[in-house]
This record gives structure tokens, C-alpha cells and sequence, in this order.
């Protein structure tokens, strides 16, 4: 026999699990936490789909725990959401120390600050493209690319690689560290979406858990 659940009890159960989420220490290794967590979440989201009362609590509860009906849905590449300091589009451009330029810019991504040396985890299953240091010729600093075999993601500014070039990674792999290499008022990561032709995308419109 089915017991359905009040909206109120179902509520209770999510911000308990998310309270806890938000309670883990800043210097926690994810690494070791995050299958447990992906575990529960994925059991949540089945509870979810047998138990909830509403299609609106179901809904809240898989945008709470960035989960989706679609396998497809990339993760945040930094395991959880930031404020974002800089959108996608036109912008006054940081000034370049090497040509001593600045000026209006066409943003094609955007910017998250966090400390240096934070986790970036591949958001999809891909394999790396590209994994170097552009700071001698260009605004990135340490970038990573990664082709996904739908789009090309781009990971500016870092401080290291725990990738190379040509290497497979999985979703939720840690593929390297946040910094402020490049042209950077301070410590961010720069991550862009673009078709594998070039255009450029809008992050927060291809993966709204950015937002």
C-alpha cells in the first residue's frame, strides 16, 4: 500500500537533506562525500517520482538537489552553486597588465569567484581538448576545454591541471583548481559554453543550476 506524504512532511524531509548540504565545511573532500551524496540524491529522486503529493514539490525538490529526468543535465563544475560576479555578454573588460588595454567586451561566459585552489569538476562526460597555458598570449591564464561531443566547455584562470590533454574524464571528475592566472581582478573561474563550431552560448541558459 502506497502512503502519500503531506506537502508539509515532504518539505521537512528536503530541507533537512539541503540543511545538511549546506552545513558541510568549505574544506570538506568531495571526493569522498560526493558518492554517498549522489547516492541519496538519486534514491531522494526516485522517492520523489513514488511519494510526492504534487508535481510541484517533485519539481522543487529535483531543482533543489540539481537533479533532472534528463541524464544529460551537466553538473555545476564547481560540485555547488556560486555567485556569479560577471555574466555572459557585453562588458567593461578587466585591464590588460601585458598591453595595457581595457574597454568594452563581448563576455562569452561567466565569471564565479571563489578562493584559489577550489575543486572544478567536469560537469559531462568528455575528453580533454585542450589543457595549457595561454598568460603569455592571451586573457585565460590556465584553461581546460572540454568536448563533450555536444558542446565545448572552457575553464579559465586556474591554478593546476589534474588532467592532461587527450584524457577521458567523467562527469563529477576533478579536473583541476581555481586561481587567477591570466587578466583577473582576482581569484575566479571564467567557464564558457560554445558549439563545437565556435558560437558561443550563454551558461546560464544551457545549464540553469549556474544561476
Amino acid at each position: 500500500m502506497k502512503v502519500l506524504l503531506t506537502e508539509q512532511q515532504f518539505s521537512n524531509i528536503i530541507k533537512n537533506y539541503t540543511d545538511e548540504l549546506q552545513q558541510l565545511p568549505n574544506d570538506v573532500d568531495i571526493d569522498k562525500v560526493a558518492p554517498n551524496l549522489a547516492k541519496f540524491g538519486s534514491s531522494l529522486k526516485g522517492f520523489a517520482d513514488e511519494f510526492s503529493p504534487t508535481n510541484i514539490i517533485k519539481n522543487k525538490v529535483k531543482d533543489t538537489l540539481g537533479l533532472s529526468d534528463n541524464d544529460d543535465e551537466m553538473m555545476h563544475p564547481l560540485g555547488k552553486k556560486y555567485t556569479i560576479s560577471s555574466g555572459f555578454g557585453q562588458r567593461t573588460a578587466p585591464t590588460d597588465e601585458r598591453t595595457g588595454k581595457s574597454g568594452t567586451t563581448n563576455h562569452q561566459g561567466v565569471d564565479i569567484p571563489v578562493p584559489i585552489g577550489t575543486k572544478v569538476y567536469a560537469p559531462a562526460n568528455g575528453t580533454i581538448v585542450a589543457a595549457y597555458d595561454t598568460s603569455s598570449t592571451n586573457r585565460c591564464g590556465k584553461l581546460i576545454e572540454i568536448d563533450t561531443g555536444k558542446y565545448l566547455l572552457k575553464f579559465c584562470h586556474l591554478s593546476d591541471w589534474k588532467i592532461r590533454k587527450g584524457d577521458v574524464v567523467k562527469k563529477g571528475q576533478v579536473i583541476g583548481l581555481t586561481g587567477d592566472s591570466g587578466v583577473a581582478t582576482g581569484p575566479h573561474l571564467h567557464y564558457a559554453i560554445s558549439s563545437k563550431s565556435g558560437i558561443a552560448y550563454n551558461p546560464v541558459q544551457i545549464q540553469p543550476n549556474l544561476a
